[in-house]
């Protein structure tokens, strides 16, 4: 567990050195480097696919190869999609 906390502080000071990479936050890290991260503000998904792309191979040769980074998952905010398999009796 050691390792990992070297990795979790050189991440979270590596995105706040990094313009770029401001509206990431690291939310874990588990023991086979699986890094996840959420953005603070929303973001398209074909700039947010490239921008963790370039994040992880900027840190794959910073830090560790075997870094892979997921983006935690946004909860659906459409009450319609919500209402989804709710049977209502009349």
């Amino acid at each position: 567990m050691k390792e990992n906390t070297k990795i979790e502080k050189a991440i979270r000071d590596f995105l706040a050195s990094r313009e770029t990479y401001a509206d990431l936050s690291l939310r874990r890290i588990d023991q086979n480097f699986n890094v996840t991260l959420s953005f603070e503000k929303p973001i398209s998904a074909s700039v947010r696919g490239s921008l963790l792309l370039d994040l992880e191979a900027e840190l794959d040769e910073l830090l560790d190869e075997r870094i892979r980074l997921w983006c935690e998952v946004a909860h659906d905010k459409s009450k319609l999609r919500q209402l989804r398999g709710i049977k209502i009796d009349l």
